[in-house]
């Protein structure tokens, strides 16, 4: 599974650098922009099983604000960007990540 160490012959990791543009209540250290975090995550994971795993990494109340665990879905305040590409215009859910991948969750902005 993801966020795991790989045992000797498992599934090589990778890493890919997280940035919060969101105004995270639960962890004020990454709203907004101001920490890159890199993590390492199973070779072939794809986004959806990337944010089912952000509960292991960065705890249950910020995984909260950006996933709805029990829809197997996004929250609609949290736009992702993956290398420059919102993640609508990719694969989705089934985005394969790789090594490098710069992810940008962005807030969703509306105009009236």
């Amino acid at each position: 599974m993801m966020f795991n160490a790989a045992l000797e012959g498992g599934v090589p990791l990778i890493t890919v650098s997280i940035r919060f543009m969101l105004n995270l209540k639960s962890s004020p250290e990454l709203k907004l922009g101001k920490k890159t975090v890199d993590v390492e995550i199973d070779e072939g994971t794809a986004f959806g099983d990337f944010l089912s795993g952000l509960e292991r990494h960065f705890g249950p109340e910020l995984a909260d604000e950006i996933y709805d665990s029990q829809n197997s879905a996004l929250r609609e305040t949290a736009k992702p960007i993956i290398n420059g590409s919102p993640i609508h215009n990719l694969d989705g859910m089934d985005t394969v990540l790789r090594q490098g991948d710069n992810i940008l969750f962005l807030p969703l902005i509306t105009a009236g």
